[in-house]
């Protein structure tokens, strides 16, 4: 019986079990299956699509639409792939903290310049030679025999008499020698329109229209991502702070004036692509066209006829079309050929979630111990650790040493995000991530609330970075506000009756301590002395947990400098940095009987779009 995992829950599935609309790349086989009677996938590999709707897995079959309707979407999904590749090239033989996560500048300078079927079909529409060929076609003489009035026929039919003698409704009347006709099986002449050269000739056309229609909306897609990362260096609206890291980001890919440069290249590129569409569609309107049926198609290469091969005009068709097929060779892919590219693109997406994690760890001070797909981190100025492991369903996963909680990022290459949802196990919380996701809210969202939508991790969306960040600093201190918040349970008498006199301990009489702020070295020892001599393993151990979490609340999440932190009623506390360029202040309020978290940081807007990591709030009794 054949098994899949699922990535997101981690749970295996009969074969015969899945739904019958499945999404690429969120299934992984656990043996060997073969893929629309054209590729085998091994085991350990996950499910990719061929671009076919269905999707045959060795006896079964599924729904698999990978088509993207809108023009706009599939455009941009098209620059996520190319740069997706691009990104992790450039990774080789560099560092990940030195590579940006942004559309690199190399795309916008290929896109934003005439590729060559653009250049010759510009050539070719201003020497005129498609026009010449709308208004002076070459044609066929057609014969039709067609019965008629006597005094109409020109020509007569070869079978003229047998049909007059066959059929007397066409005699005018009988006489002693012979019959006098009213009508007659004639030859009617006709131009033939319908020779093979007008069909390419059509059918370029419609190919044409369809390319470059594409093509414009690639070039919209790259000019609203271009002004989006200018706009960001101008708005008033965004935190000082949040802006100078996502113009930091952009500037990795450009700078102001190269952006400015890619900008008008691509709006001159865009205006010239404009009047191509414009003078085919009124080609299309022309007579000629019109006189083509639609059914008529021509596909693959092109026969050499004499007419495509010497005419003065109609030879432009064969390079126009061979031009065409080149540059449409992605779109012109057999199905192993897609499933092996999306095989491809899937490793490529798996790597950038790995950069994307390595930089973000990085901005939370976070170093790296060791290499590989299984990293250590830690913190020094907290002496936090956390572990970035690759999972064996190709997912990422970060432990929290501390609390021993972990996030799991689940990278699935595609464009439909609607039914992949986050989700809560136990201790570990399962983020899927793909290229494209309708909602836009806070990434608090998915600390406190179960089935959110997918995250959107692209190399198009400019807060693919901060987005990380944010999660994890809130995720972090979430973990340590549970622990500090978590008394130590079973302490002994005697050491109850130490902790009397210390102020940093709360005690209570059902022999449990709560610390509450730091104490000395000799105070901690002592306690920790106390409880070893009680052989109180357990309250031993949460107080050092205790003590850790506090450390890393008493710090700063953004210059790790040491804050000042005031302890109050119920759990509750404050802590202020007091570094000027910071000034960040995070609290825990009880409100209305729930703990409430809220961090700021230098006046920051109260909204994460605006204020990106420096802003978060969220009730900690919903984690």
């Amino acid at each position: 019986m054949i098994k899949l995992m699922d990535r997101i829950t981690h749970q295996q599935i009969n074969l015969e079990n899945l739904p019958e609309q499945i999404v690429p790349g969120r299934y992984q086989v656990l043996s060997d299956v073969e893929i629309n009677a054209h590729s085998t996938l091994s085991a350990g590999t996950v499910l990719a699509g061929d671009g076919s709707t269905k999707l045959h897995v060795n006896s079964q079959s599924f729904t698999c639409n990978e088509k993207i309707e809108d023009k706009e979407h599939d455009a941009q999904n098209k620059f996520c792939c190319q740069a997706l590749e691009q990104i992790i090239e450039s990774c080789s033989g560099v560092t990940e903290l030195s590579v940006s996560p942004l559309i690199p500048s190399q795309l916008f300078t290929d896109e934003s310049q005439l590729n060559q079927l653009e250049e010759e079909l510009e050539l070719v529409l201003q020497q005129g030679h498609i026009n010449e060929i709308s208004v002076r076609p070459r044609f066929d003489m057609r014969y039709d025999e067609l019965v008629q009035p006597i005094g109409r026929a020109k020509k007569l039919a070869n079978s003229a008499h047998r049909h007059l003698a066959a059929h007397s409704e066409c005699w005018q009347s009988r006489t002693l020698t012979g019959i006098r006709p009213k009508k007659v099986l004639g030859m009617v002449s006709d131009d033939e329109f319908n020779l093979y050269e007008n069909r390419v000739y059509a059918r370029l056309l419609d190919r044409l229209e369809r390319f470059l229609s594409k093509r414009l909306h690639e070039l919209i897609a790259l000019e609203n991502n271009l002004c989006e990362a200018l706009e960001f260096g101008d708005s008033s609206e965004l935190a000082f702070l949040l802006r100078k890291e996502l113009c930091f980001l952009w500037g990795k890919t450009f700078s102001k004036e190269a952006a400015h440069d890619a900008l008008e290249k691509l709006q001159a590129t865009q205006k010239s692509i404009e009047q191509q569409i414009k003078r085919i569609r009124g080609f299309i309107q022309g007579p000629l066209y019109k006189k083509i049926p639609r059914n008529q198609q021509v596909n693959g290469q092109l026969q050499a006829t004499n007419i495509l091969s010497h005419d003065q005009h109609y030879r432009y068709l064969r390079t126009l079309w061979n031009s065409l097929q080149k540059e449409s060779k992605l779109d012109q892919l057999t199905p192993q050929e897609k499933f092996e590219h999306n095989l491809n693109l899937q490793t490529f997406y798996i790597d950038y979630h790995k950069l994307i994690l390595s930089r973000a760890l990085s901005q939370l001070g976070f170093q790296s111990v060791s290499s590989g797909d299984d990293q250590e981190y830690i913190q020094p100025s907290t002496g936090r650790r956390l572990q970035l492991k690759k999972t064996e369903t190709d997912s990422w996963q970060l432990t929290d040493a501390l609390s021993k909680n972990k996030v799991r990022f689940v990278p699935i290459a595609t464009w439909h995000s609607s039914s992949l949802l986050s989700s809560k196990q136990k201790d570990t919380l399962v983020i899927p991530c793909c290229f494209y996701s309708e909602a836009s809210h806070e990434p608090s969202e998915w600390l406190i609330k179960d089935k959110q939508p997918a995250m959107q991790v692209s190399p198009l969306n400019f807060y693919v970075e901060e987005q990380l960040i944010t999660l994890i600093n809130q995720w972090l201190m979430a973990q340590s506000i549970k622990l500090y918040r978590t008394p130590i349970t079973r302490v002994p008498t005697p050491v109850m009756q130490l902790a009397n006199g210390y102020d940093w301990l709360v005690k209570n009489d059902d022999h449990k301590l709560q610390v509450i702020q730091s104490a000395s070295t000799e105070d901690v020892q002592a306690i920790q002395h106390a409880l070893k001599k009680a052989n109180a393993k357990q309250s031993l151990t949460d107080l050092n947990s205790a003590l850790d979490a506090l450390k890393t609340l008493e710090t700063c999440p953004f210059c790790q400098k040491t804050a000042e932190f005031h302890p109050r009623q119920h759990g509750a506390f404050i802590a202020q940095c007091k570094q000027t360029q910071c000034r960040a202040e995070w609290k825990l309020d009880i409100q209305q009987g729930q703990p409430h978290f809220l961090l700021t940081a230098n006046q920051t807007p109260n909204e994460y779009k605006l204020s990106g990591r420096w802003y978060g709030s969220f009730a900690l009794g919903e984690i």
